[in-house]
């Protein structure tokens, strides 16, 4: 399947935003016309989602080659509906590196892949020693 005119649709906490969340989106922009990154506003977060948001849109403004679109959602999709995400249409394709959403999705039989996590690191947990 060419991937020129289609759009990659992602979700994540993003809670800090790291190096491994810029790198995976980086990589999809590279493949795909749009990727759309949603952003989940949550309770519980670590810093406010205006701030991750302000953090993504600074970095990729940096890269007007890239097309990428940062949309801010309260539904974890883990739990997300079909009905739910008709919000974020057109998307052509779901990427995860969290298994329960992977799960999720495919039970609601929306086209999805799985990726690896980009680093040996996340946003909850540097692994210097493996650096």
């Amino acid at each position: 399947m060419s991937k020129v005119n289609k759009i990659a649709l992602t979700s994540g906490r993003y809670d800090p935003v790291s190096p491994g969340h810029i790198k995976s989106i980086i990589d999809l922009a590279k493949e795909y016309s749009l990727v759309k990154v949603v952003i989940l506003q949550s309770s519980g977060r670590r810093y406010p989602v205006c701030l991750s948001l302000k953090v993504l849109q600074d970095h990729f403004a940096e890269m007007p080659h890239l097309n990428v679109e940062f949309i801010v959602n309260k539904t974890h999709f883990a739990s997300v509906t079909r009905e739910e995400l008709k919000a974020f249409e057109p998307w052509d394709i779901y990427y995860t590196g969290n298994i329960e959403v992977l799960n999720h999705m495919e039970s609601i039989s929306v086209p999805c892949e799985y990726w690896e996590r980009r680093y040996p690191y996340s946003a909850s947990k540097i692994e210097l020693n493996s650096l």
